[in-house]
């Protein structure tokens, strides 16, 4: 299974000029599954144990139905395939106005072209824009240069470095630490060419 196609009347709740983003569902449990587990993708991730789709499909079960919520997740929709990814806003603390962001490309054909750039963008705009965060945080392996190549396209500021704090393909290798704050974006968005391409209405 390599590719989940775009169904007529997909929810576009965030819209990009190649990608756009929507609530993940049940119906996407299978692909998301199928990408956690998969050596080249876990390996960038938190998930050390198999994930079963019973229980991918509990746990976005469990992002609905919390007000306020503390997590808010999407599926990577692209317009000429389907979905390909998913991204998300992760505890975020109401009162602190703060939240950490994840993100990946599951589909291999679709990695390196700038499509996690594309979903982070989205994200901010709505973390800043819509919801009212003033912090987003995020977190990459020192062995994930896409990952870290994607929040510096997008205008993360390094803040510091976990030294040998994740263990992976038995060694440690250190977590590098990322932040944007809102007024950071509303500047740095107006200059970067991938926004105005990718992301400016």
């Amino acid at each position: 299974m390599n590719e989940n196609t775009t169904k007529p009347g997909d929810v576009r709740f965030l819209d990009g000029k190649r990608i756009s983003l929507r609530a993940l569902e049940l119906g996407d449990a299978e692909f998301s599954q199928e990408w956690i587990n998969s050596p080249d993708v876990r390996q960038f991730l938190t998930a050390v144990f198999p994930t079963t789709l019973e229980s991918e499909k509990a746990w976005i079960a469990s992002l609905s139905g919390k007000t306020p919520p503390s997590n808010i997740v999407f599926a990577v929709i692209l317009k000429t395939h389907g979905h390909i990814g998913n991204v998300g806003i992760h505890s975020i603390n109401w009162t602190d106005r703060s939240c950490t962001l994840g993100a990946f490309i599951g589909s291999s054909a679709h990695r390196r072209q700038g499509f996690g750039s594309e979903a982070l963008m989205l994200i901010l705009d709505y973390a800043f824009d819509s919801l009212g965060l003033h912090r987003a945080c995020a977190d990459a392996y020192s062995t994930n240069a896409g990952s870290l190549g994607a929040m510096k396209k997008a205008g993360f500021k390094i803040e510091g470095e976990a030294r040998e704090a994740h263990f992976s393909k038995g060694a440690f290798v250190n977590v590098t630490k990322l932040a944007m704050l809102e007024e950071e974006w509303r500047e740095i968005r107006t200059n970067l060419p991938d926004y105005q391409k990718l992301i400016k209405k």
